[in-house]
């Protein structure tokens, strides 16, 4: 009797070890700080139609100078200052948009300059309101040339320095909870204001779940999107996924705001910033940062895809599908699709519903 116990107690424990090791390495699959480290497979067509009950999309883009977006008058985007150099890229957007039907857009540099008057917030919602035959809400920090647009009305906005803080009404269809989203546009120098400005946008955040800003619930879920000028190991993203003002450069910490580190959508990198080389009739290489991200926490929702979207990678199959151009993402969109091409920013795309 003891012999053949022993004689199966040796397998029966390796099958133990090899179960052990797997759960161990399903539940290890992400990063040091409790990041995922990587997304399912997803597309541009299953992400297209979303139901309109308990489910939003939010998109967060630098649009760069106010290169897609008419002046008040009708007219074409200021072209800026020679380093500007400000190309018109209003179809790029209306193409960009109706792929992606966004219900909340974070927009960066909204306008070519801060003291920008030939275009206008109210002009900008008049242009999205005719494009998309739609009613928008807005608010803006010109500062650092932010705008918000939604098509759910925004009960409250402040300014923040360098970032935009406004409450969202969600439609009951979708939650009873209100959004707290922060329009973030993290100065590129000095590197130490990136962290100065992520430390207000915390401190705003705490001071809200204790209950110290009348005018917007303590329960509300909070997104941060937009461009942070740094990447996932970057201070200023520890300090806002902490939501810990006195985190270290180098400490560890357990994210309280997450994201999922989205790649580009039928791509293998995360690179927002930077350029693609053309050799020939095929992308050589991919260079840059990931800097623009979404990190969020909230009650009842979750964020369940993520991905941005590089045109210069997709194939034409997928671009005629969606009515998008090759080049919608190009900084100019009239250079030739050959050697290097930059695409300053990228447009980064998340959606949101009830967790089950």
């Amino acid at each position: 009797m003891n012999k053949k116990f022993k004689q199966t107690k040796v397998p029966i424990l390796l099958l133990l070890i090899a179960f052990s090791l797997v759960l161990f390495s399903c539940k290890n699959n992400s990063n040091k700080d409790g990041q995922p480290d990587s997304l399912s497979d997803t597309s541009l067509k299953s992400m297209s139609d979303l139901s309109p009950d308990g489910k939003f999309r939010v998109l967060a883009y630098n649009t760069f100078c106010g290169s897609m977006f008419p002046l008040d008058n009708g007219g074409a985007p200021s072209p800026g200052n020679s380093s500007q150099n400000v190309k018109n890229r209003i179809p790029n957007f209306v193409r960009l948009y109706n792929a992606f039907k966004p219900d909340i857009m974070s927009i960066q540099e909204a306008w070519v300059h801060r003291d920008s008057t030939l275009a206008t917030e109210a002009g900008i919602v008049r242009y999205i309101d005719k494009m998309t035959s739609g009613k928008w809400y807005s608010a803006s920090n010109k500062v650092q040339r932010q705008l918000v647009l939604s098509k759910y009305p925004i009960k409250w906005s402040q300014k923040l320095s360098l970032s935009l803080a406004v409450l969202i009404d969600l439609p009951d269809n979708i939650s009873k909870e209100d959004l707290l989203m922060f329009n973030v546009h993290l100065p590129s120098s000095p590197r130490e204001g990136r962290a100065e400005n992520a430390k207000l946008v915390v401190d705003l955040i705490n001071k809200v779940k204790r209950g110290e800003v009348p005018e917007v619930p303590s329960n509300s879920m909070v997104l941060v999107a937009g461009d942070y000028n740094t990447s996932y190991n970057g201070h200023p993203y520890k300090i806002l996924s902490s939501l810990d003002p006195t985190i270290g450069e180098s400490d560890l910490y357990e994210p309280k705001l997450k994201d999922l580190r989205p790649y580009q959508l039928e791509g293998d990198n995360r690179i927002t910033c930077g350029s693609a080389t053309f050799q020939g009739d095929s992308i050589n290489n991919i260079l840059g940062e990931s800097i623009d991200h979404m990190l969020f926490s909230g009650g009842a929702f979750e964020m369940t895809n993520s991905f941005i979207l590089n045109t210069l990678i997709l194939d034409q199959k997928t671009l005629d599908e969606f009515g998008l151009k090759r080049n919608d993402v190009a900084k100019d969109p009239n250079q030739p699709l050959d050697g290097e091409v930059d695409f300053d920013h990228l447009p980064v795309v998340s959606d949101f519903e009830i967790k089950n």
